[in-house]
């Protein structure tokens, strides 16, 4: 097989080719075969003898039989702490059963990738991929709210018949999910996929050599799609990196009328396109932020806080650390922490601002005063505790 095991992240199948025809994907013309049971066995007893190991299924889809697919998950479950599976899920096929797996597995145990690609249904249609999107979309709120797995989001810009409108409101609607990471890819003609055969006749425009990025089609043009890779981008250093998860979050919901794509508009038309292309250290990204938020914070409690609260994560006060944020987070009190004394700022966080933090914890946090620790020092070094009650 294809298993390196000298690597942090370790390849396995149990399965190739795919029960599925997407006319985008590489898989679109390989038949399907299941490994056998006991040669997944053999493989895994392999795998249990490392540690520290991210198993990542190459599996096109892993649902192959809802019995299989639970038997497996439930013996992924069941192996040594340092193992975490990668698995790519259909999201409307994930059965109860399976589904009651993952809330009694190690927190961490599972990451979860689901290509959702479009919400837009002629054109999942248009590339033969079937998915019923309410039982999709419900199932991920399941995933999600349990705050235990990562589960990692996949959409495409650019498949046919899809037009800006429609991909902006695909956009937002997956957003509203609030999954850990959420990637916006622009689509690629790959060589020996069914879309490349038709792009010509479609109006594709794309670049021919690698990575093959569609550039424009007759339901967008180059300027739409360009707008949706300055999405991606900020999509990237906002919310995939965890720095302003909490404010986002706050900022869609309460001035953009649950519209990610118009707060995106918002801040490109007054920080410049700089804050999507330039390569912005994250002490500058909160600056910009705090520029943009200015007008909004004095009268926004609730955003102060979940403000302060993204930083804190981040970084103690620094010579880099905005001023809006520097003096608000200046008076510290010594605590001990890990055994030393140190001094951290106090923040408080009220019923509302918990309510909005809690969303992505598995352990729930009280309203009240928090001295906050930051994820990591800056020298990478990753620190355990966020945060210590005060």
């Amino acid at each position: 097989g294809l298993m390196d095991l000298s690597k942090p992240l370790v390849y396995w199948e149990t399965s190739r080719g795919c029960p599925y025809r997407c006319t985008f994907c590489t898989s679109a013309d390989d038949r399907l075969r299941a490994f056998p049971l006991q040669r997944v066995e053999a493989d895994l007893q392999v795998l249990e003898g490392l540690e520290n190991k991210v198993i990542k299924l190459l599996d096109r889809s892993f649902h192959l039989g809802r019995s299989r697919t639970v038997t497996l998950l439930q013996r992924f479950a069941a192996t040594p702490e340092g193992l975490r599976f990668h698995l790519e899920l259909n999201p409307d096929r994930i059965s109860p059963q399976a589904m009651a797996i993952f809330p009694r597995a190690n927190p961490g145990k599972f990451q979860v990738e689901i290509g959702l690609q479009s919400l837009t249904e002629p054109v999942l249609n248009a590339i033969e991929r079937r998915m019923e999107i309410p039982r999709a979309l419900e199932n991920i709120r399941e995933l999600v709210a349990m705050a235990r797995h990562p589960v990692h989001l996949d959409l495409i810009v650019g498949l046919p018949g899809e037009d800006a409108v429609q991909c902006a409101d695909s956009l937002n609607r997956v957003f509203r999910l609030h999954a850990d990471h959420l990637q916006l890819g622009t689509l690629k003609l790959l060589p020996g996929t069914p879309l490349l055969a038709q792009a010509g006749q479609l109006g594709y425009r794309w670049d021919p050599h690698p990575p093959y990025e569609v550039l424009a089609h007759p339901w967008m043009g180059f300027a739409e799609i360009a707008r949706f890779k300055r999405y991606a981008e900020m999509l990237e250093r906002f919310w995939n990196s965890g720095y302003l998860v909490y404010t986002l979050m706050w900022l869609v919901r309460t001035y953009h009328a649950e519209r990610l794509t118009d707060c995106f508009d918002a801040m490109l038309e007054t920080l410049g396109e700089g804050i999507a292309r330039d390569n912005l250290q994250p002490d500058s990204l909160f600056s910009l932020v705090c520029r943009y938020l200015e007008p909004l914070l004095p009268d926004d409690g609730l955003l102060q806080q979940l403000l302060l609260w993204d930083y804190s994560q981040f970084s103690l006060v620094n010579n880099k650390t905005p001023d809006w944020i520097a003096r608000r987070l200046s008076h510290s009190e010594t605590l001990v922490v890990e055994g030393s004394r140190r001094r951290l700022p106090l923040l408080q966080l009220s019923s509302e601002a918990v309510a909005i933090v809690n969303q992505r914890r598995r352990v729930h946090l009280q309203a009240g005063h928090y001295a906050v620790w930051p994820r990591q020092h800056k020298k990478g070094k990753p620190v355990s505790l966020i945060p210590a009650t005060a």
